[in-house]
Protein backbone atom coordinates (compact mmCIF):
# COMPACT_ATOMS: atom_id res chain seq x y z
CA UNK A 1 0.00 0.00 0.00
CA UNK A 2 1.15 3.37 -0.69
CA UNK A 3 1.32 6.78 1.46
CA UNK A 4 3.93 7.35 0.13
CA UNK A 5 7.18 9.28 1.14
CA UNK A 6 11.11 9.06 -0.72
CA UNK A 7 13.42 7.90 2.19
CA UNK A 8 16.72 10.27 1.76
CA UNK A 9 18.51 9.88 5.33
CA UNK A 10 20.08 6.32 5.93
CA UNK A 11 19.75 6.72 9.73
CA UNK A 12 15.94 7.05 9.33
CA UNK A 13 16.26 3.32 7.50
CA UNK A 14 17.99 1.75 9.40
CA UNK A 15 18.22 2.52 13.34
CA UNK A 16 15.83 4.37 15.36
CA UNK A 17 12.37 3.70 14.36
CA UNK A 18 11.05 1.23 16.81
CA UNK A 19 7.83 -0.54 15.60
CA UNK A 20 4.76 -0.15 17.40
CA UNK A 21 2.11 -2.20 15.63
CA UNK A 22 2.39 -6.28 15.53
CA UNK A 23 0.40 -6.97 12.14
CA UNK A 24 -2.65 -8.33 12.37
CA UNK A 25 -5.52 -9.96 9.61
CA UNK A 26 -9.20 -9.99 9.90
CA UNK A 27 -11.53 -11.97 7.75
CA UNK A 28 -14.94 -10.96 7.23
CA UNK A 29 -14.59 -7.58 9.03
CA UNK A 30 -17.58 -5.68 7.75
CA UNK A 31 -20.98 -7.13 8.12
CA UNK A 32 -22.14 -6.19 4.62
CA UNK A 33 -19.19 -6.06 2.07
CA UNK A 34 -21.60 -6.00 -1.04
CA UNK A 35 -22.85 -2.89 0.10
CA UNK A 36 -19.36 -1.67 1.12
CA UNK A 37 -17.63 -2.29 -2.48
CA UNK A 38 -20.92 -1.05 -4.02
CA UNK A 39 -20.57 2.55 -2.33
CA UNK A 40 -17.12 2.57 -3.34
CA UNK A 41 -17.87 1.82 -6.98
CA UNK A 42 -20.10 4.98 -6.82
CA UNK A 43 -17.40 7.14 -6.10
CA UNK A 44 -15.63 9.53 -8.46
CA UNK A 45 -11.80 8.71 -8.23
CA UNK A 46 -8.27 10.42 -9.00
CA UNK A 47 -5.23 9.76 -9.80
CA UNK A 48 -2.60 11.30 -8.11
CA UNK A 49 -0.82 14.17 -9.98
CA UNK A 50 2.96 13.60 -8.91
CA UNK A 51 1.89 10.02 -9.22
CA UNK A 52 2.92 8.74 -5.53
CA UNK A 53 0.62 5.73 -5.43
CA UNK A 54 -0.30 3.84 -8.56
CA UNK A 55 -4.25 3.71 -9.77
CA UNK A 56 -6.81 5.95 -8.46
CA UNK A 57 -8.42 7.21 -4.51
CA UNK A 58 -11.14 8.59 -3.89
CA UNK A 59 -11.31 12.38 -1.58
CA UNK A 60 -10.99 10.92 1.81
CA UNK A 61 -13.63 9.45 3.37
CA UNK A 62 -13.54 11.48 6.38
CA UNK A 63 -14.88 13.84 3.93
CA UNK A 64 -18.14 11.58 2.33
CA UNK A 65 -19.79 10.15 5.16
CA UNK A 66 -17.80 11.00 8.59
CA UNK A 67 -19.79 8.64 10.92
CA UNK A 68 -19.01 6.05 8.51
CA UNK A 69 -15.47 7.13 8.57
CA UNK A 70 -15.45 7.10 12.46
CA UNK A 71 -16.94 4.20 12.90
CA UNK A 72 -14.48 2.31 10.55
CA UNK A 73 -11.32 3.87 12.82
CA UNK A 74 -13.03 2.43 15.82
CA UNK A 75 -13.67 -1.08 14.30
CA UNK A 76 -9.69 -0.88 13.70
CA UNK A 77 -8.90 -0.14 16.69
CA UNK A 78 -10.81 -2.32 18.57
CA UNK A 79 -8.64 -5.43 17.15
CA UNK A 80 -5.56 -4.30 19.49
CA UNK A 81 -7.98 -4.13 22.22
CA UNK A 82 -6.21 -0.39 23.15
CA UNK A 83 -7.22 1.64 26.16
CA UNK A 84 -10.64 3.81 25.86
CA UNK A 85 -9.00 6.91 26.67
CA UNK A 86 -6.69 6.89 23.07
CA UNK A 87 -8.01 8.30 20.18
CA UNK A 88 -7.27 8.84 16.48
CA UNK A 89 -5.46 12.23 16.18
CA UNK A 90 -6.37 11.64 12.39
CA UNK A 91 -7.17 9.37 9.92
CA UNK A 92 -7.36 8.99 6.24
CA UNK A 93 -9.21 6.28 5.06
CA UNK A 94 -9.53 6.09 1.20
CA UNK A 95 -10.96 3.74 -1.54
CA UNK A 96 -8.36 2.84 -3.76
CA UNK A 97 -8.46 0.96 -6.86
CA UNK A 98 -5.72 -0.30 -9.18
CA UNK A 99 -5.84 -1.50 -12.56
CA UNK A 100 -3.93 -5.00 -14.23
CA UNK A 101 -1.25 -2.98 -15.81
CA UNK A 102 -0.32 -6.19 -17.68
CA UNK A 103 -2.56 -9.24 -19.04
CA UNK A 104 0.16 -11.60 -17.94
CA UNK A 105 0.24 -11.95 -14.37
CA UNK A 106 3.92 -12.29 -13.66
CA UNK A 107 5.22 -9.44 -15.43
CA UNK A 108 7.03 -7.29 -13.42
CA UNK A 109 5.12 -3.87 -14.22
CA UNK A 110 1.83 -5.83 -12.16
CA UNK A 111 4.20 -6.18 -9.49
CA UNK A 112 4.14 -3.33 -6.17
CA UNK A 113 7.75 -1.73 -4.97
CA UNK A 114 8.73 -2.27 -1.78
CA UNK A 115 8.05 0.47 0.61
CA UNK A 116 7.04 2.00 4.38
CA UNK A 117 4.56 4.60 4.49
CA UNK A 118 6.12 6.96 7.29
CA UNK A 119 8.40 10.00 6.35
CA UNK A 120 9.83 9.58 10.47
CA UNK A 121 8.24 12.59 12.13
CA UNK A 122 6.32 12.92 15.35
CA UNK A 123 3.39 13.05 13.57
CA UNK A 124 3.61 10.15 11.31
CA UNK A 125 0.98 7.46 11.30
CA UNK A 126 1.03 4.97 13.66
CA UNK A 127 -1.34 2.58 12.08
CA UNK A 128 -1.59 1.60 8.50
CA UNK A 129 -3.52 -0.99 6.47
CA UNK A 130 -6.42 -2.28 3.58
CA UNK A 131 -9.43 -4.06 3.43
CA UNK A 132 -9.77 -6.19 -0.03
CA UNK A 133 -12.72 -5.59 -1.62
CA UNK A 134 -12.74 -7.67 -4.74
CA UNK A 135 -15.23 -10.67 -4.48
CA UNK A 136 -13.47 -12.12 -7.19
CA UNK A 137 -9.43 -11.76 -7.86
CA UNK A 138 -6.58 -13.59 -7.60
CA UNK A 139 -5.66 -14.38 -4.28
CA UNK A 140 -1.59 -13.76 -5.20
CA UNK A 141 -2.91 -10.28 -5.67
CA UNK A 142 -2.27 -9.13 -1.80
CA UNK A 143 0.32 -7.62 0.67
CA UNK A 144 4.24 -9.05 2.15
CA UNK A 145 5.87 -7.61 4.94
CA UNK A 146 9.69 -7.56 4.60
CA UNK A 147 12.73 -7.35 6.50
CA UNK A 148 16.42 -5.76 5.19
CA UNK A 149 18.96 -8.24 4.54
CA UNK A 150 21.35 -8.44 7.36
CA UNK A 151 25.18 -6.50 6.77
CA UNK A 152 23.45 -4.70 4.25
CA UNK A 153 25.38 -2.03 2.48
CA UNK A 154 23.29 1.12 3.53
CA UNK A 155 25.00 3.34 0.63
CA UNK A 156 24.39 1.11 -1.95
CA UNK A 157 21.04 0.86 -0.52
CA UNK A 158 20.47 4.70 -0.58
CA UNK A 159 21.75 4.98 -4.20
CA UNK A 160 19.26 2.39 -5.68
CA UNK A 161 16.69 3.62 -3.15
CA UNK A 162 16.85 7.28 -5.58
CA UNK A 163 16.96 5.15 -8.97
CA UNK A 164 13.63 3.42 -7.94
CA UNK A 165 11.73 6.48 -7.12
CA UNK A 166 12.38 7.26 -10.55
CA UNK A 167 11.11 3.77 -11.80
CA UNK A 168 8.22 3.64 -9.63
CA UNK A 169 6.26 6.78 -11.02
CA UNK A 170 7.23 5.90 -14.39
CA UNK A 171 5.71 1.97 -13.79
CA UNK A 172 3.08 3.79 -12.78
CA UNK A 173 2.57 5.10 -15.98
CA UNK A 174 3.26 2.34 -17.85
CA UNK A 175 6.24 4.68 -19.38
CA UNK A 176 8.91 1.83 -19.50
CA UNK A 177 10.28 -1.00 -20.89
CA UNK A 178 9.62 -3.94 -18.81
CA UNK A 179 13.44 -5.17 -19.58
CA UNK A 180 15.14 -1.38 -18.08
CA UNK A 181 11.94 -2.49 -15.33
CA UNK A 182 12.82 -5.48 -14.35
CA UNK A 183 16.39 -5.31 -14.02
CA UNK A 184 15.74 -2.14 -11.47
CA UNK A 185 13.16 -4.31 -9.76
CA UNK A 186 15.07 -7.41 -8.94
CA UNK A 187 18.31 -5.26 -8.24
CA UNK A 188 16.04 -3.18 -5.62
CA UNK A 189 14.34 -6.39 -4.29
CA UNK A 190 17.76 -8.35 -3.59
CA UNK A 191 17.75 -5.78 -0.30
CA UNK A 192 14.53 -7.74 1.23
CA UNK A 193 13.94 -10.94 2.57
CA UNK A 194 9.86 -11.60 2.87
CA UNK A 195 8.35 -12.03 6.46
CA UNK A 196 4.95 -12.26 5.86
CA UNK A 197 2.93 -12.92 3.24
CA UNK A 198 -1.10 -12.41 3.43
CA UNK A 199 -3.50 -13.73 0.46
CA UNK A 200 -6.11 -11.24 -1.34
CA UNK A 201 -9.36 -12.45 0.46
CA UNK A 202 -12.97 -10.95 0.50
CA UNK A 203 -13.47 -8.88 3.23
CA UNK A 204 -10.17 -9.62 4.71
CA UNK A 205 -8.67 -6.62 6.91
CA UNK A 206 -5.13 -6.34 7.41
CA UNK A 207 -2.99 -3.68 9.19
CA UNK A 208 0.50 -3.24 10.18
CA UNK A 209 3.09 -0.87 11.52
CA UNK A 210 3.68 2.36 9.01
CA UNK A 211 7.73 1.29 9.82
CA UNK A 212 7.00 -2.51 8.12
CA UNK A 213 8.53 -2.25 4.61
CA UNK A 214 5.62 -3.62 2.62
CA UNK A 215 4.47 -4.10 -0.99
CA UNK A 216 1.74 -5.33 -3.18
CA UNK A 217 2.59 -8.38 -4.52
CA UNK A 218 0.53 -7.86 -7.65
CA UNK A 219 -2.05 -5.55 -9.42
CA UNK A 220 -3.13 -8.58 -11.80
CA UNK A 221 -6.90 -9.67 -10.80
CA UNK A 222 -7.80 -12.28 -13.19
CA UNK A 223 -10.41 -10.45 -14.06
CA UNK A 224 -11.88 -7.47 -15.54
CA UNK A 225 -12.19 -5.21 -12.78
CA UNK A 226 -9.54 -3.28 -11.14
CA UNK A 227 -7.93 -4.26 -7.67
CA UNK A 228 -10.58 -2.17 -5.18
CA UNK A 229 -9.34 -1.65 -1.75
CA UNK A 230 -10.01 0.84 0.86
CA UNK A 231 -6.87 1.74 2.45
CA UNK A 232 -6.07 3.78 5.94
CA UNK A 233 -3.72 5.64 7.74
CA UNK A 234 -4.06 6.24 11.03
CA UNK A 235 -2.17 8.77 13.51
CA UNK A 236 -3.41 7.76 17.62
CA UNK A 237 -2.85 10.00 20.76
CA UNK A 238 -2.37 9.01 24.42
CA UNK A 239 -1.07 6.15 23.94
CA UNK A 240 1.11 5.00 27.45
CA UNK A 241 2.33 1.72 25.85
CA UNK A 242 2.07 0.34 22.66
CA UNK A 243 0.70 -3.17 21.58
CA UNK A 244 4.13 -4.08 20.66
CA UNK A 245 5.36 -3.29 24.28
CA UNK A 246 2.65 -4.87 25.63
CA UNK A 247 3.48 -8.29 24.17
CA UNK A 248 7.41 -7.71 25.18
CA UNK A 249 6.62 -6.94 28.20
CA UNK A 250 5.00 -10.88 28.95
CA UNK A 251 8.93 -11.87 28.68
Amino acid sequence: MDKENPVTDIQKIFGGIAVKFFPVSVDNFFKEPDDIADFANSLPMESSPIYNFPGKRTKPLSEIDPPFNDAIINKILTIYRLPEDIFCKRGNLYFQKIQSFSDHKDDVINKGWIHKDTVYHPDDDNLVGLIYLNQHIDPDAGTSLFDVVPDIDQHLYQSKNIEVGKYKKQSYTNSVSNEELEEVYESHMKFYVEKLRIQNKYNRMIAYDPNEFHRANSFYTGTEEDRLTLVFFLQLDNVAKWPIDLIREKG
